[in-house]
């Protein structure tokens, strides 16, 4: 076990980067996962684990890539807001939030921008400030991931694999190892940290498709483009966050990059 961390670590979200965190951090250190749907049923649940919990990893709410995103937007903050709320009258040390670099843009009402500040606003109001640690990870790129179970599908699509955004866009993104190393940098560090967990070398959407398809390729606007996308459920900001605005407000890359 660890001397630098912490000796037992509850992580709230069983879904990947829960997973995720959990096979990595098993080793070192003791570790619950609980489902955060279960935590919400049954709030009582946390009794298992201990009324006074070290540290917590909050990496947990409803996927957010879905057709009726603005009619179940309420449905979705609940399912982020509910476990902070139901753990904040609990002594704990340390709490890190798993968020998204998609907070850095201003967004919309109902928008996924407004969803993830909400988020992170709601995290600050619940815990003590000198316990707060937040990582706004970038499009999640990997084996597994949402993103590129999204990209194999779409290759055996006629249409959408061939579009390509006049844009060229380029996602602020990250890989399993780049989150698990900075959740740990967050473990090990003395103090809080606003840390952006994203590669400074952006991910091409349209090489990324290439990579998929090289037959013929339609090039469109990259309001079309993303008004296409959002049509079969993915978010526009993931494929339009600004990487410059990752760097506003006092965020920086994490000791792990």
């Amino acid at each position: 076990m660890s001397a630098l961390l912490p000796r037992k670590i509850t992580i709230i979200g069983s879904g990947y980067i829960g997973r995720l965190l959990a096979a990595h951090l098993s080793s070192v250190t003791e570790i619950s996962l609980v489902s955060a749907r279960e935590l919400i049923a049954q709030p009582k649940i946390i009794d298992r684990i201990g009324v006074t919990l070290q540290t917590v990893i909050f990496a947990h709410g409803q996927s957010v890539n879905v057709r009726d995103f603005r009619q179940r937007f309420d449905e979705i903050l609940y399912s982020r807001v509910q476990p902070l709320e139901i753990l904040a009258a609990l002594a704990i040390d340390r709490v890190i939030l798993i968020s998204s670099t998609t907070a850095a843009e201003e967004g919309a009402e109902k928008s996924l921008p407004q969803l993830q500040r909400t988020f992170e606003r709601r995290f600050r109001d619940c815990f003590p400030p000198q316990s707060q640690t937040v990582l706004r990870v970038g499009t999640l790129v990997g084996e597994g991931t949402q993103f590129t179970h999204g990209l194999q599908q779409l290759g055996k699509t006629f249409l959408l694999k061939r579009l390509r955004s006049r844009g060229s866009p380029s996602i602020p993104w990250a890989d399993p190892q780049l989150v698990y190393d900075s959740v740990r940098a967050a473990l090990e560090a003395e103090t809080p940290q606003n840390w952006i967990v994203a590669h400074e070398r952006t991910l091409d959407l349209n090489s990324a498709l290439d990579d998929i398809c090289d037959q013929m390729r339609i090039t469109v606007p990259h309001g079309l483009f993303v008004a296409i996308w959002r049509a079969f459920g993915i978010q526009p900001e993931f494929i339009s966050t600004d990487h410059a605005l990752l760097h506003k407000h006092g965020w920086a890359f994490p000791p792990a990059m």
